[in-house]
């Protein structure tokens, strides 16, 4: 039964996610994408409620909408990749891997960074 509201989750999460992307002008593609990396980042995590899941992996795809094309254009940015990938096809790897890494790596990663400039600024 779990895994049945796991599914219809995950359904209705794609279809407000799709939603959410054609209303912010954020691409669809990309948002679906990071949400697949958040659905895979979900199997190295133990078990946890179905609506805590549901919710991290939203988060993971929208912060794969903004950060995907970003990522994807400073890949871009270096001849040697341009030269054998064009920006469009780097963009749904690039959300796949940052809704990965989105809770385990960038989010510590950014409150790391965000706790050193507060050091530096109170000194």
């Amino acid at each position: 039964m779990a895994d049945g509201v796991t599914i219809a989750g995950a359904g209705l999460t794609t279809t407000g996610i799709t939603l959410l992307g054609v209303s912010t002008g954020l691409d669809p593609a990309v948002l679906i994408a990071g949400f697949a990396g958040g659905v895979w980042a979900q199997s190295y995590y133990p078990p946890t409620h179905w609506a805590k899941r549901v919710a991290l992996t939203t988060l993971a795809a929208i912060l794969a909408g903004y950060l995907a094309p970003a990522a994807a254009a400073v890949a871009t940015s270096y001849e040697v990749v341009r030269n054998v990938l064009p920006l469009a096809s780097l963009q749904l790897p690039a959300a796949v891997v940052v809704g990965l890494l989105a809770h385990r790596v960038l989010g510590p990663a950014f409150m790391r960074f965000a706790s050193s400039k507060i050091n530096d600024a109170a000194k």
